[in-house]
């Protein structure tokens, strides 16, 4: 027993405190009640049957517990949390031997800790050997003889407790996740499950487009779009992780959108800004479904897309798409959606969202695609990855502007306890803030300057898919599905027109994402009553504000 807690104590101090596992949810906490719970059941096999086989059992679970938890450590490396399996399966399915090179450099000191990881099971394998097993010492003296009055029985029962308890923990769900033995089966065969779901997105998505096409057939003209002809622009961006806290647009300490800040003060009539709005998810695919897909009325989604999209309705109504991305290429149901736009660029060939691809690479393609001529009306659809982790590759090397700044954030920051670390990444997060406020700063101007010189009429709606905790709660710099910080997003909406009736820097509506749709078709201009609802459009006068939904989580901490 000493030696089983002595053993989970250095797991726990090895991979918690200095490979940086957290202790919650499915981490290292969970390992480490599987080691102690089952290393005896492990035992008590050897001693039944297979004593001549000890060394390469032990051996064996001991390299399948470094496998794990060295699993874990690159994939909380890579990722900033445990991922989902589609999304394992969309990396991948879409990467190549340059991608897999790029991941080996990029992640060379998760692999280095997990490397020290199955050191630190080595040396506790060879100890197990040496330590474990072997019969007592019960010699006069010693104070263990009192073992030898122990009635034979209770050994027996106490046997049996240890196997049950062993068994029991199987059927809890947190500790099944994190099976060190069951964990990459399962996986895998999620991973294979995700994989075939995602090859049914584009034939998916195509049945519904179908359906999309039968309907509006049975529909009346529309008069609300016959206005739209090539003349008419409408940008959509959709940002990545970012949370309106850290905007000074929504009063944050720090001025990380000044370059945006400045255009609304300049021009508030062409500015309505959305001050409470909020993601249905922490992560992106989930979070951009409730953004694009028109569900039933219920909301019900039978297949893995549920609807038609946006896109699709948007193309039926006689719009040109445009799809300029700094996203991964083959990331599932997005790349299907890009797929089906008219014309789509992807400029970010790095590996997956740890590349240094900057955003701003992409405003030739936007200064290309509003100066393009069109008989129908345009949607450009630009896919930033905004501020999205690692945070410190969202500026150029230059452009760090709060790196290693001392002010009032940071005292805030010390004084609740966070840790160093934790600091420097709100310092690169908001400096990823302000490179992307910079970027929507140039795209409102260049979209006003292609306006005036072609008589242009141009709109631009901006969201992102979700928020992120950067020490807002806790020492965390990722997705969250705990804290409020993972799912407050900011939304406004640019024209070049100014006009009497715009909501302004100041608007006060409460908006969740799943009325994103009709927010969408009301922005498009499409407002069929088969497709749009106008109580779900944040921009319309009959608006109807909902509190959140949050899908992830039951319960937010935090404000």
């Amino acid at each position: 027993m000493i030696w089983r807690l002595a053993s989970t104590g250095a797991i726990l101090l090895a991979f918690s405190g200095f490979l940086s596992l957290p202790l919650v949810g499915d981490g290292v906490g969970v390992t480490a009640m599987w080691w102690f719970a089952g290393m005896p059941v492990v035992h008590l096999l050897i001693n039944w049957r297979l004593q001549r086989f000890r060394a390469p059992i032990i051996w064996t679970i001991c390299m399948l517990f470094a496998v794990d938890l060295g699993i874990q450590v690159v994939l909380r490396g890579f990722f900033g949390a445990m991922p989902q399996p589609y999304a394992i399966a969309e990396a991948i399915a879409n990467t190549n031997a340059a991608e897999t090179l790029n991941f080996i450099q990029s992640q060379a000191h998760s692999l280095g800790r997990a490397v020290t990881g199955l050191v630190v099971f080595a040396v506790i394998a060879w100890l197990e050997l040496r330590w474990h097993g072997k019969p007592l010492p019960l010699t006069r003296g010693n104070g263990l003889q009192i073992l030898r009055k122990i009635p034979r029985q209770w050994w027996t029962v106490a046997k049996a407790m240890v196997v049950a308890f062993f068994v029991l923990l199987h059927f809890n769900p947190t500790m099944l996740r994190g099976h060190p033995v069951l964990r990459l089966p399962v996986f895998y065969v999620r991973f294979v499950d995700a994989r075939e779901a995602i090859s049914m997105v584009a034939s998916e998505r195509a049945a519904h487009g179908a359906s999309l096409t039968a309907l509006l057939k049975q529909m009346p003209t529309e008069s609300a779009h016959s206005h739209l002809n090539g003349q008419t622009i409408k940008i959509l961006v959709i940002g990545e992780s970012s949370n309106r806290d850290n905007w000074s647009l929504y009063g944050y300490a720090r001025d990380t959108t000044a370059p945006l800040d400045q255009l609304v003060a300049e021009s508030p009539t062409r500015f309505d800004v959305i001050r409470q709005a909020y993601s249905t998810h922490a992560f992106t695919a989930e979070s951009l479904r409730d953004a694009f897909i028109l569900r039933s009325s219920q909301g019900s989604t039978d297949g893995l897309i549920g609807g038609p999209d946006v896109f699709q309705v948007a193309q039926s109504f006689g719009y040109e798409v445009t799809w300029l991305s700094n996203q991964p290429k083959g990331d599932g149901w997005i790349a299907a959606l890009a797929d089906g736009a008219d014309r789509a660029v992807f400029i970010n060939n790095g590996n997956w969202r740890d590349s240094s691809s900057l955003d701003r690479a992409l405003l030739p393609h936007i200064s290309e695609a509003l100066h393009a001529t069109a008989m129908k009306p345009t949607l450009i659809v630009i896919h930033v990855l905004g501020q999205h982790f690692h945070y410190d590759q969202r500026c150029p090397a230059n452009g760090q502007r709060f790196a290693n700044v001392s002010d009032r954030v940071t005292a805030a920051m010390g004084s609740q306890g966070r840790k160093a670390w934790v600091i420097e990444q709100r310092n690169a997060y908001d400096s990823a803030v302000y490179c992307g406020a910079e970027l929507l700063a140039d795209i409102v101007k260049a979209a006003d300057q292609a306006s005036q010189k072609f008589n242009k009429r141009i709109e631009l709606l901006y969201f992102s898919d979700h928020g992120q905790e950067v020490g807002h709660n806790d020492n965390v710099a990722s997705h969250s599905t705990i804290f409020r910080s993972g799912y407050k997003i900011p939304l406004f909406k640019w024209r070049s027109t100014p006009t009497e009736d715009a909501i302004g820097p100041s608007g006060n509506r409460e908006f969740q994402m799943r009325q994103m749709p009709s927010t969408i078709l009301g922005f498009l201009e499409i407002k069929a009553q088969q497709l749009y609802r106008e109580e779900n459009d944040v921009f319309s006068p009959a608006f109807e504000s909902l509190s959140p939904t949050v899908a992830d989580a039951k319960r937010l901490k935090g404000d």
